[in-house]
């Protein structure tokens, strides 16, 4: 995936995320403020490993500051996506591949 977009993402909101369990996919969708696409959905397929916390340690917040993938450090055949809200919490998803849709 293109992590030049990802950084595009940047203050994007966060709508929703849903895990579809027999599927083995998460999919994130985004309100982007992108010009010509506004909303934006990653999704990530073959998932092995979800962290989803809620906690606010920055203050709640639904925008996003960052958005990161890389090799899995614990998986190295898969990929590891690190969606960093400005709340201070770190979605983190360990899959197969990501697309963005």
């Amino acid at each position: 995936m293109a992590n030049s977009f990802l950084s595009e993402l940047h203050d994007s909101t966060l709508l929703g995320l849903t895990l579809r369990w027999a599927e083995g996919e998460v999919v994130l969708s985004f309100q982007t403020g992108i010009a010509g696409r506004e909303s934006l959905t990653l999704r990530a397929i073959g998932v092995h490993k979800l962290c989803c916390p809620r906690q606010f340690p920055w203050g709640p917040s639904v925008s996003v500051n960052s958005i990161r993938e890389s090799e899995s450090p614990t998986l190295p055949a898969l990929r590891e996506l690190t969606v960093e809200m400005q709340s201070g919490d770190e979605i983190v998803v360990v899959a197969e591949s990501f697309r963005l849709e």
